[in-house]
């Protein structure tokens, strides 16, 4: 087996990327058609695309900011950051748990994109009440997210 060649492959912020690419190459012949790895490419150039920029030189470089609508994980595709307020963030979801406050028991759980606005999960906790045959006499909710959104009560 002839010695591994390692090119650069891109210089960003200093750090050098280095890969065999005689073998990248080999393994994207052979499996390229095959829809998980479409799918990983895909989203390695989400990654990259939002992560990544170039400088007026051409040179890759670190983004500055945060992309809208950041994909913050490789496994979850919907995982996102947001924010409850200026100084609470969230990485992930959201829950949005819909509790009797006489009984104190729980009819629907709704769970959002961090970054979705609170009225986003409406709808299926209105379907789950209705399928257990149950309504809504009173709600109390998180106004300030409500108000950030630009939802009306």
């Amino acid at each position: 087996m002839p010695p591994r060649v390692w090119p650069t492959i891109a210089q960003i912020n200093g750090v050098t990327l280095r890969t065999t690419l005689p073998i990248i190459q080999d393994n994207l012949r052979r499996f390229a058609a095959q829809p998980a790895v479409l799918a990983s490419l895909a989203t390695a150039a989400q990654v990259r695309d939002q992560d990544v920029g170039n400088t007026p030189a051409g040179t890759p470089t670190w983004r500055d900011g945060v992309a809208p609508d950041r994909r913050i994980s490789i496994e979850d595709s919907q995982m996102r950051h947001g924010r409850k307020s200026r100084s609470q963030l969230i990485d992930g979801y959201k829950r949005h748990v819909l509790r009797d406050l006489d009984s104190g028991l729980v009819p629907a759980v709704g769970i959002t994109p961090a970054n979705g606005p609170e009225a986003q999960v409406t709808d299926s906790i209105s379907l789950d009440l209705s399928v257990q045959g149950l309504s809504l006499r009173e709600l109390h909710i998180d106004r300030l997210a409500e108000q950030q959104s630009g939802a009306r009560a």
